[in-house]
C-alpha cells in the first residue's frame, strides 16, 4: 500500500506542476520531506490513533519504501539512483538559494 502512495505523490506533483526533468527531482524530493515529516509528528505529536493512520497507510521515507519491496543488488541500485535523485535535488535548491540573492 505505501508504493501506492509514494507513486501516487510523485505523480500528482509531476503532472500538476511540471512535466520535465526537474519537476521529476523536485517531486521525489518534496515526498521524501513530506514521508519523514509526517514520521517525526507520528512519534512526536500525535495521538495513538492518527499515529496509527500515519504508521499504516504512509511509508516513514522513500528507501524503507525500496527496502520493502527489493533485496540483494536490485535494492543497492535504487538506493544508489536515489542517492543521485537527492544530490541532484540539493543542488537545484542550493542553485536556487545562490540565484536570488
Amino acid at each position: 500500500m505505501d508504493i501506492v502512495i509514494v507513486l501516487l505523490v510523485i505523480f500528482i506533483v509531476v503532472f500538476c506542476f511540471k512535466r520535465s526533468f526537474s519537476g521529476f527531482i523536485y517531486a521525489v524530493g518534496a515526498s521524501e520531506i513530506l514521508f519523514r515529516l509526517l514520521s517525526f509528528l507520528r512519534v512526536r505529536l500525535f495521538s495513538s490513533d492518527i499515529a496509527n493512520f500515519i504508521a499504516k497507510y504512509f511509508p516513514e521515507n522513500i528507501p524503507a519504501v525500496i527496502g520493502n519491496y527489493t533485496e540483494g543488488i536490485i535494492y543497492e541500485v535504487l538506493i544508489w539512483i536515489f542517492v543521485g535523485i537527492m544530490i541532484i535535488f540539493e543542488f537545484y535548491t542550493i542553485r536556487i538559494f545562490l540565484k536570488k540573492r
